[in-house]
């Protein structure tokens, strides 16, 4: 039985209502997220909130066109989920012409010197208007996913600086291809050693993608329907990273940016007072954001700990439905996503968990409820069919008891639902087999975290 559209069809009494969902999201919206300055070793690298977006883009692209603005209403996936960078790599049909560089091969990116924090600051190509000319314009929707797609073209760039410094072809086409090779490499090895490794509850990992690979065929929790649609990866166990996000980031070390400014800060919105790159003095200090220790530098900062508290809002929008959490909450139903109890009954992913030895009993009927249901009319009908999403989001909180601290910010369900759908993707994902990397010694090559490849893009284009 595959995981994507509802397992379990109940009787309509024991069904949430809309106006039951909208109660839980609200309450999920009006709490207060935690503000805490506590850095753990086990917490989540607030950059990960981006790379984690980044990567979303790279899996799936939904539209709601036959919707109503104003609702959650049916998705549409437009593509097949694959991991090969297609909105950094696809062509821009506006100006292509942007994507050159006098470097054969790289990408052209803006200057904007160096700032006051001492950062030398880059932005992607733009328009007159400041439109991001790239090849997923979804990566320009906020500040930070906008510079974090900037530095993926920094990396690209450097690879070409390494690739010709180290005796390369230097035809333009024949060193992208190979630049991209050994980019969608690092990206693909990054998420299985670096993102998802500190996503995942130890079992879990290792049982998806440590070595020897487990002979049983994880990616059976969706089936090829599901790979293509809305499932319950893309619609609740993906989407705690809703709950991740801080109310000001840092950006360098004289600048910080708040949430608003976040969203605001964007090509083609006037916000940059009509100037058509970012404000050189928000130039991002990625090593802020991606790090090896929480004591590397003061200023180091972690994402919000996955909670059932999401306070995001979409601008635009009258309330309820501006509340993400709300949203989040009654797309799921519209998607006929199982509940968290389905799942727990699924005979594959009991055996999966099985297979695993992945710790069991982690949320029941007394932890379940994080103070919400009794709150709400009928609310303890939750206990039987918890929304998917909101019971990956407690179960991570739950996981930051003392007993599983060093396990991932997941929980069991969350990690395999997570875990299953990566390991299907990288199935389904092809490779630049037409370069292999290892043909030329290349410090590239030896990168597998996103800290490594920050310090690898700076110390290249330092040179």
């Amino acid at each position: 039985m595959a995981l994507g559209r509802c397992a379990v069809k109940y009787e309509p009494l024991n069904e949430p209502t809309n106006e039951q969902l909208m109660a839980l999201g609200l309450a999920m919206s009006n709490r207060i997220a935690s503000t805490t300055t506590v850095k753990a070793p086990y917490d989540l690298p607030a950059g990960f909130t981006y790379f984690g977006q980044f990567v979303d883009h790279d899996l799936s692209y939904f539209t709601d066109e036959d919707t109503p603005f104003d609702g959650p209403g049916k998705l549409t996936q437009k593509m097949r989920p694959m991991l090969d960078l297609h909105g950094l790599y696809s062509h821009v049909s506006a100006q292509p012409d942007a994507l050159c560089n006098t470097m054969p091969g790289a990408f052209a990116l803006q200057s904007l010197g160096v700032n006051d924090a001492n950062i030398t600051v880059w932005d992607m190509p733009r328009d007159a208007e400041g439109f991001a000319l790239i090849g997923d314009a979804r990566n320009d929707e906020n500040f930070l996913l906008s510079q974090f797609h900037t530095l993926m073209l920094r990396l690209h760039n450097a690879v070409i600086a390494e690739l010709i410094a180290s005796g390369a072809e230097r035809d333009p086409s024949v060193l992208r291809q190979q630049a991209r090779a050994c980019v969608e490499q690092v990206y693909r090895r990054i998420i299985v050693q670096d993102y998802l490794k500190r996503l995942l509850c130890d079992e879990v990992w290792h049982g998806y993608f440590g070595a020897p690979e487990q002979q049983w065929t994880h990616w059976s929790l969706y089936s090829d329907a599901d790979f293509n649609r809305p499932n319950a990866f893309n619609l609740a166990a993906y989407r705690f990273g809703h709950a991740q996000v801080r109310g000001i980031y840092g950006v360098n070390a004289k600048r910080s940016i708040t949430l608003d400014e976040l969203f605001d800060y964007r090509g083609g919105r006037n916000y940059y007072q009509h100037h058509r790159h970012i404000p050189p003095e928000l130039g991002v200090d990625w090593q802020l954001f991606f790090y090896d220790s929480v004591t590397d530098h003061p200023f180091v900062q972690v994402a919000l700990p996955v909670r059932p508290t999401v306070p995001l809002k979409i601008p635009h929008i009258a309330s309820p439905l501006n509340r993400l959490a709300v949203r989040n909450l009654l797309r799921s139903r519209d998607q006929e996503l199982p509940c968290a109890q389905a799942i727990m009954q699924n005979e594959t992913f009991q055996q999966v968990c099985q297979q695993l030895a992945s710790p069991s009993g982690i949320l029941h009927s007394d932890n379940l409820d994080n103070g919400y249901f009794s709150h709400i009319s009928n609310g303890e009908m939750f206990n039987n069919t918890t929304p998917l999403w909101y019971f990956i989001l407690r179960e991570g909180e739950v996981m930051r008891g003392r007993a599983y601290r060093d396990q991932g910010i997941l929980g069991p369900m969350g990690s395999i639902l997570v875990a299953a759908f990566f390991k299907l993707t990288l199935q389904h994902t092809p490779g630049q087999a037409d370069f292999d990397v290892r043909a030329l010694p290349l410090q590239i090559e030896t990168i597998s975290s996103m800290s490594e490849m920050v310090r690898y893009v700076l110390q290249q284009e330092g040179k």
